[in-house]
């Protein structure tokens, strides 16, 4: 009997991960914006050169086709923004066609395991999602995809199974009995998860709208008030956020054509001085101030973990908040919920190979 297939799928509000294959050097993971762009081509020019050189891959939702991948922001409005939210997560054509974008990048005609996330205000939909997973998936150019069984745990979850995945069988033993924090800053939301070993406490648990996107709109409004009196800019109107996301990445803000650091720069005669980080400090801050008023003061917790790809920006609020413990952030925390999907669904799958409990 050939192994079991395992794959994964996290489809965030800023970016979305995917599971495409496990290797001897690890999982080979693709990740891009959650932001599918609609194919205006007609049927003849879906296979063209233009397409095809892009790294992504087009899938039929309805009457319609999406373009969905890393290079998506090729074809796209420069403005488009991310398009999910809280209300109407799953239900969207747009959330589908990311769906299937996931799926058409994994190259196997089926999967005998998926593992998926969803946001921890979104968790009472989980059934929903897994009747919507399994079973066969049309994904365009006669390819079709057979999902046997599908898994959806909490997005947090994934981080905490990729934190104990980072520290091995040891760490992984002494987690088993510990109260555990991890803090999930994405892009719409911050989520949490307070669990004991894997088991979570929902009444500790939650989210709230003040993740990456608030972070962007805030500093976007702080850099208007900035550029617009630079006479350099003056007729700026607005900053466009896609922009700045890019800056958070790299380090450098680039706009009209000049180069600035980010998010702190000196300034000089074709640019303004500028320090925006007391607005990123804001949100972080608001937001783990709603953390703390569901966990508590913390005595009890045993670790406090962060992942996410904002990670970073908001560990010093979280360090403020709980200044006795190390707060612990991981080495891939963007894609540290995939990651820890994959770890898991290998070893739930493991466990049912062992119990009889799988058939091929």
């Amino acid at each position: 009997m050939t192994d079991p297939i395992v794959r994964s799928v996290e489809i965030g509000y800023g970016t979305s991960s995917t599971v495409t294959g496990v290797t001897k050097e690890g999982f080979v993971i693709r990740t891009y914006p959650s932001v599918p762009v609609p194919v205006k081509y007609s049927k003849q020019n879906l296979g063209s050169d233009i397409l095809s050189s892009r790294k992504t891959v087009v899938v039929p939702v309805g009457k319609n086709k999406y373009e969905v991948g890393e290079d998506v922001h090729a074809s796209s409005d420069p403005r488009s923004s991310r398009v999910l939210n809280t209300e109407g997560y799953i239900d969207s054509e747009r959330y589908k066609a990311l769906l299937l974008g996931a799926l058409k990048m994994i190259p196997d005609e089926q999967v005998d395991l998926l593992v998926c996330g969803l946001p921890v205000s979104v968790m009472p939909r989980r059934e929903e999602l897994k009747q919507m997973v399994e079973g066969k998936h049309d994904l365009g150019d006669g390819r079709e995809i057979t999902i046997k069984s599908a898994w959806v745990i909490a997005q947090p979850l994934g981080g905490l199974l990729a934190y104990a995945r980072e520290g091995g069988q040891g760490r992984f033993n002494e987690m088993k009995n510990e109260n555990l924090l991890v803090v999930d800053p994405g892009y719409l939301t911050v989520d949490w998860l307070v669990t004991r070993g894997l088991i979570a406490n929902e009444n500790r648990s939650g989210d709230y709208e003040a993740g990456m996107s608030r972070v962007l709109a805030t500093v976007a409004d702080a850099a208007l008030e900035v550029f617009k009196e630079h006479p350099s800019f003056t007729r700026i109107n607005d900053i466009n956020v896609e922009l700045l996301d890019q800056a958070f990445v790299t380090g450098k803000l680039k706009l009209f054509g000049r180069t600035m650091d980010f998010p702190v720069h000196q300034g000089c005669d074709k640019t303004p001085q500028f320090d925006f980080t007391d607005a990123i400090n804001s949100v972080a801050e608001e937001a783990i101030s709603t953390v703390v008023n569901k966990v508590g003061d913390a005595q009890d917790l045993d670790r406090i973990i962060i992942v996410g790809g904002p990670a970073a920006l908001y560990k010093p609020a979280l360090q403020k908040a709980f200044p006795n413990h190390d707060i612990q952030i991981l080495q891939d925390s963007l894609r540290a919920n995939v990651i820890g999907f994959q770890e898991g669904g290998m070893q739930r799958m493991n466990a049912m190979v062992r119990k009889g409990l799988f058939k091929k």
